[in-house]
């Protein structure tokens, strides 16, 4: 009993130590005293957290994706554990900066949702705000590095993340780490959480028993996040990829009367500004035009200034794409 008490001591000593380490970016050192935790049969969600977040920042996917593993495997014990709460408490990390702690966190509301007993619409439900807040997380780390003034302008109007983005490192860091630090958290952005997203849209258009209106339009919202997530991470080819999976969704569902909804505009839009920057200014004129036509159709626009601002925006886009035609 007295040597389970040391252990349990120490463990949390070495706990601490870790989580001081990591906060100043110096994961190697603190998986090292992660891994000579006493041996236990237990799985601490925090320790888990702490070594996955580590290893993802290291690079060891594979270490980091175990960790997550263990994490799922305790949260869906009985009683499993309630997806949005595990969303909650990656919001509480999202606010103070813990970006990656965040991402991991995520990820595992939307595992845990799909294996629970709730009903296939609330599960479609909980992972398109899931898919949302990965979103939220990822883009401005995307967005810091690779920014075009263009895109970046017509982004803004069509979603406004509304806040700065800081890397998530200890303040007393050296420029240099927060350098090496910030280009390790844009990696992640792009082979972690970019690559779930996708992985997450083929799960949802794979529902079968939900509305199909619903459906169509969720699936083209989590299609226009990819498409401004890849622009902002400065790949034009696969912005336009899913920029076409969401125009197809709502044609296919809705035919003419996509038109109705504003999100079709902005996927016009977004094409537009993704074929202006790879030269391709016949292509670009065409969903410009494509753009302002469906913004003066859509049906659900609540403000008439921001429907005359995107217009204009859109306007003078194509005023521009048509002297370099």
């Amino acid at each position: 009993m007295e040597e389970n008490k040391y252990d349990i001591l120490q463990n949390f000593i070495l706990e601490e130590r870790a989580r001081t380490l990591a906060l100043q970016g110096m994961f190697y050192e603190a998986t090292s005293l992660l891994e000579e935790f006493t041996n236990t049969t237990e799985i601490d969600f925090g320790v888990e957290l702490l070594r996955a977040e580590c290893y993802l920042q290291l690079g060891r996917e594979n270490k980091s994706e175990k960790c997550i593993e263990r994490i799922e495997q305790l949260l869906s014990m009985p009683p499993m554990c309630d997806a949005t709460d595990i969303i909650s408490l990656g919001d509480e990390f999202i606010k103070n900066d813990f970006r990656v702690k965040a991402l991991i966190l995520l990820k595992i509301s939307c595992d845990i949702v799909q294996i629970s007993s709730l009903p296939p619409e609330k599960i479609f439900e909980i992972m398109c705000l899931c898919f949302s807040k990965i979103d939220d997380v990822v883009r401005p780390i995307l967005r810091k590095k690779t920014s075009n003034s263009n895109t970046e302008n017509l982004l803004d109007m069509i979603k406004n993340l509304g806040r700065g983005l800081t890397d998530g490192t200890d303040s007393i860091a050296k420029p240099k780490l927060q350098t090496k630090m910030s280009e390790r958290v844009r990696i992640i952005a792009l082979d972690f959480g970019l690559e779930y997203l996708q992985e997450m849209l083929k799960t949802l258009e794979n529902f079968s028993e939900i509305d199909p209106e619903r459906k169509a339009l969720n699936i083209a919202e989590c299609a226009v996040m990819l498409d401004c997530d890849f622009d902002a991470a400065g790949d034009n080819v696969k912005s336009l990829k899913f920029n076409k999976i969401g125009i197809e969704v709502l044609e296919k569902q809705f035919d003419t009367s996509a038109l109705r909804y504003k999100l079709y505009a902005n996927l016009h839009q977004n094409a537009g500004v993704a074929h202006y920057n790879l030269n391709n200014f016949k292509k670009a004129e065409h969903h410009f035009l494509q753009a302002i036509s469906a913004h003066e159709s859509a049906w659900d626009y609540d403000d008439e200034n921001e429907r005359r601002n995107i217009i204009q925006k859109a306007q003078s886009d194509l005023k521009d794409t048509r002297q370099l035609l």
